[in-house]
């Protein structure tokens, strides 16, 4: 098998997925990829929508932070309902290679106020990450303000180091 695919789902219910999420370990190129969707049947037709799948937490929702990785993530919804200081929806901490592919998802914060250095989507630049390249296409990413200082809806946190951000 070239690549693995995860469907999302909520199947018969509709209660949201309260566990986070972390992708790690996994070894990918550019022909033996990772996609993780919406299952058709579960589509959030462009707003955030509680009858169909979505993941939901007070703090970070979703983290990759495979070496390696050749990802797509795509028709998801991320909901942040804390407000904890460096919350993230979507964090890339220490991919290095490859291509990662956020496409079509919803990542909304309800609840930030007051918390500092909350992101929707982060990509943790650093100086061993220069060879990977990013993606955000057809997606939603709102609610990411506060009173407080560096919080973001999409954000590469080290603006000194070279990467391949496409927004």
């Amino acid at each position: 098998r070239s690549s693995d695919l995860v469907y999302c789902s909520t199947g018969s219910g509709t209660a949201a997925d309260t566990t986070a999420v972390t992708i790690s370990g996994w070894t990918t190129d550019a022909t033996h990829t990772i996609t993780i969707e919406q299952a058709a049947s579960d589509a959030h037709g462009g707003k955030y929508n509680t009858s169909v799948y979505r993941l939901e937490l007070a703090s970070d929702i979703l983290s990759i932070g495979n070496a390696g990785i050749n990802l797509t993530i795509k028709g998801l919804q991320f909901k942040n309902t804390g407000d904890i200081d460096y919350t993230q929806g979507i964090v890339l901490l220490s991919a290095t290679t490859g291509v990662v592919t956020i496409d079509s998802v919803i990542v909304w914060a309800s609840s930030i106020v007051a918390a500092t250095a909350c992101r929707g989507i982060e990509i943790a630049w650093s100086s061993a990450i220069r060879a990977l390249t990013t993606y955000v296409r057809n997606s939603l990413v709102y609610g990411w303000s506060s009173s407080a200082a560096n919080t973001y809806g999409i954000t590469q946190s080290n603006n000194s180091e070279i990467g391949r951000a496409h927004v």
